[in-house]
């Protein structure tokens, strides 16, 4: 299925929207392009840490894999430390670019295996696609001229809870994240305390 360029400057709502929330003044330009995709960097009212978001992939529908209708969505990280924000401003225009090119958005849920470079930076070889917990609701989406974007929060995820969420699914991986209320936005955080694993049975 090949991607579909809605009309042009849909982005440009979800651009003014991010803007628009910031509770200090807001940047004169992204911080990066790449491509049709920008990434702007604020500060929103109860996140702890700046926001980074992307601009330009909700120009284009993404076809699901687990959902009937094509949809539009942008990505968020969250950098607790701004030492972090050059890596997850990488992470983000990655995740973007491969969405694009593939024509296929990442479901929520799911954990995107991150390029060698960025990986290394990061810590992480993973990062977890999930909605925008810390930031209001009202921030998670916007709708303008009958469509609706999506924002979803990518963060990173330690090999041991990659692989629980592998072997358990997301739902068990978020009753976790639930209960211990890690520091998300901090990469450098211990890993979410794991049930051990049960022991199989024999003869």
């Amino acid at each position: 299925m090949n991607p579909r360029i809605a009309e042009p400057l849909l982005s440009h709502r979800v651009r003014d929207h991010v803007l628009s929330t910031a509770v200090a003044p807001v940047p004169e330009a992204p911080l990066i392009r790449s491509g049709p995709v920008e990434i702007w960097a604020t500060t929103q009212s109860g996140v702890p840490g700046t926001t980074l978001s992307t601009v330009g992939v909700s120009d284009t529908e993404l076809a699901s894999t687990i959902r009937r209708r094509p949809v539009r969505v942008e990505f968020l990280a969250i950098a607790g430390e701004d030492p972090w924000r050059p890596v997850l401003t990488a992470a983000l225009a990655q995740v973007a670019e491969d969405c694009l090119a593939a024509g296929v958005v990442v479901n929520r849920g799911s954990a995107v295996r991150c390029r060698p470079e960025v990986a290394a930076a990061l810590g992480a070889d993973h990062l977890y696609v999930s909605r925008a917990v810390y930031h209001h609701r009202s921030f998670s989406q916007v709708r303008a001229e009958g469509r609706r974007v999506e924002l979803w929060w990518l963060f990173p995820l330690h090999a041991e809870e990659e692989r629980y969420l592998a072997a358990n699914g997301w739902e068990r991986f978020e009753d976790l994240v639930v209960e211990a209320r890690p520091a998300l936005a901090d990469p450098a955080r211990p890993v979410i305390p794991l049930p051990a694993a049960r022991p199989r049975r024999t003869g």
